[in-house]
């Protein structure tokens, strides 16, 4: 598999939510209570995905939509101000092994390039599996929050040392 990454447009909206719908579907079958017990397109409408699409990176293989994630240089949930490029919405196709990392590793080089040192995201801290996945690629554990609905970790990795 070779991937192509991409800056998102807002054509790329129905594309998007349809990806993660998909990956909705397969928490439900796949007993992960997670963005199919959130709301999560509800929380995150067409409205949101508008105002917000620049942020949006997307990698395809063989021309085929294959994962997304948002990279942003704020977050709300991180009130320290400090400068990190921020994770969201990761997603992959279901049987694309590899794409979550190799995502997560394209947002690395973007950070880089854009001269910031950390990175940071949060996971669901009920998914076991995915906490585990983000602690084993060096994203280190800080807190926990709740909001709405979501019960989170906040992670942090920094690329280079301090």
């Amino acid at each position: 598999m070779k991937l192509e990454f991409r800056q998102a447009v807002r054509e790329d909206i129905p594309a998007i939510t349809a990806l993660i719908q998909k990956r909705i579907d397969w928490m439900d079958n796949n007993g992960i209570h997670q963005w199919n017990e959130t709301k999560y397109l509800e929380v995150y409408d067409r409205a949101y995905f508008e105002k917000n699409i620049s942020c949006f990176y997307l990698a395809y293989d063989a021309g085929a939509l294959v994962g997304l994630e948002a990279l942003y240089e704020t977050d709300p949930r991180w009130p320290d101000g400090l400068r990190a490029i921020y994770v969201h919405h990761l997603t992959s196709a279901e049987n694309g092994r590899g794409i979550g990392t190799a995502l997560l590793k394209f947002a690395e080089r973007e950070a880089l390039e854009r001269g910031i040192d950390l990175m940071r995201l949060d996971s669901d801290r009920n998914n076991t599996r995915l906490e585990a996945y983000y602690t084993a690629l060096g994203y280190e554990e800080k807190d926990s929050f709740t909001e709405g609905l979501y019960h989170g970790t906040r992670r942090e990795k920094y690329l280079r040392p301090a």
